[in-house]
């Protein structure tokens, strides 16, 4: 698996406290705090029985992953099997970055050596599938890009994607929800016609919190993690509609997720 490093220079990038926080400490309890811990039980909008299935359904050829965490949706669905060959990984926080990469190659370097232990067994296949439809996991072409999502992405002109994701990334964006929503207009410009954006965020005043879910949107918006108080499911669909023909949208917990298809015109 090759990994190619693209980086803007750092005057260009608008780091904030919802991305500084991710520094390599905090994402060694990352799986545990966020995907399962606040996922099932403050926001109550389950990783393994919502997002996560979102995610997999999505994941096409060549995908664009926008706000990476520790790279566990990847790794997870590459083990289960997946059509990708080439992934994209574009976040606002080196640390970030340098663990998804990890990870991800950490998973491909086992499956090369799987391949290789089978095949000196004398199996005759030694296919080094994993999963159904995932074809040989080391094959897998890994590229990571240090970029601020709300601007135009510094990939190459015309590239466009089979799936792009954005999870649990707006509610961290210091914009309003109007604002936040030109990540959709960026977006828009780089999926392929026949490709599907997924994502999630997690919603503000609008739905219901149980007590752990609000204390920790008061500290993480008082400490400026989050910036998602005024966050409405309507705003995010009206920035949806205005990019994709086909949108689908739901809210679990405080969690709305949505799936879009058929990019318009630019």
């Amino acid at each position: 698996m090759g990994i190619l490093d693209r980086c803007l220079p750092a005057a260009m990038l608008l780091k904030d406290d919802g991305s500084k926080i991710y520094s390599r400490t905090f994402l060694w309890i990352y799986d545990f705090n966020v995907l399962w811990l606040n996922n099932n039980y403050a926001w109550r909008c389950s990783t393994d029985k919502v997002l996560f299935p979102l995610y997999r359904s999505a994941m096409g050829a060549n995908h664009l992953e926008i706000g990476v965490g520790t790279g566990y949706y990847p790794t997870e669905a590459l083990k289960l099997g997946t059509p990708c060959r080439r992934i994209t990984l574009v976040d606002l926080n080196a640390a970030t970055l340098d663990a998804a990469s990890r990870r991800i190659s950490g998973l491909a370097r086992d499956s090369k050596n799987t391949s290789n232990n089978t095949s000196s067994a004398g199996s005759g296949s030694g296919s080094g599938s994993s999963g159904s439809g995932s074809g040989n996991i080391a094959d897998v072409e890994l590229r990571t890009v240090l970029a601020n999502a709300m601007e135009p992405l510094p990939l190459p002109a015309g590239e466009t994607f089979d799936s792009i994701s954005l999870f649990h990334l707006l509610h961290c964006v210091p914009l309003t929800p109007e604002q936040k929503t030109r990540v959709f207009d960026l977006v828009r410009e780089r999926l392929r016609a026949s490709g599907t954006l997924v994502g999630s965020t997690i919603l503000g005043d609008e739905v219901p919190r149980n007590r752990f879910a609000e204390f920790n949107m008061r500290v993480y918006n008082k400490s400026g993690v989050f910036h998602n108080w005024a966050d409405t499911r309507a705003v995010f669909e009206r920035g949806l509609r205005r990019n994709f023909e086909d949108v689908e949208t739901d809210v679990v917990g405080s969690v709305m997720t949505w799936r879009a298809r058929k990019p318009r015109p630019g």
